[in-house]
């Protein structure tokens, strides 16, 4: 994916969650993402059937999917950042051992604030590509 492709799904992604009121973040590395997307059911799963549906992508993996009490990411119809590797693949492996762990422990697994941690951590609050 090149950076003019990158530059158009992320529009596309902005306009139509704003038009379901869905909100969220995209991170990418080296043609590879971790999304998370919030908002009502019904629009979310729409969304959601859309991006796997969509040809340019291939190995989609939903983490978590599950009711929540406020949105991580409430001003951002799709907040964008791309991240070194090493940072990426920390952060992948630690959404996936979080659900690991909790799945062994039964107890409740937040990979939600696990990402928005992850996004304040390294400086994307400010970052002028969030809508």
């Amino acid at each position: 994916m090149n950076q003019s492709d990158l530059d158009r799904l992320l529009a596309n992604a902005q306009y139509r969650n704003a038009l379901e009121g869905i909100t969220g973040c995209l991170l990418y590395c080296d043609g590879n993402f971790i999304q998370l997307i919030e908002g009502p059911a019904e629009p979310l799963h729409r969304v959601y059937a859309s991006i796997c549906a969509d040809t340019r992508h291939a190995h989609i993996y939903q983490i978590v999917d599950e009711p929540i009490d406020s949105r991580e990411f409430s001003g951002w119809a799709m907040g964008y950042a791309s991240a070194d590797l090493q940072d990426f693949t920390t952060l992948h492996r630690s959404l996936l051992n979080g659900i690991d762990a909790a799945q062994a422990s039964e107890r409740p697994f937040d990979g939600r604030r696990l990402l928005h941690d992850f996004w304040v951590q390294h400086g994307r609050g400010s970052d002028p590509l969030l809508v």
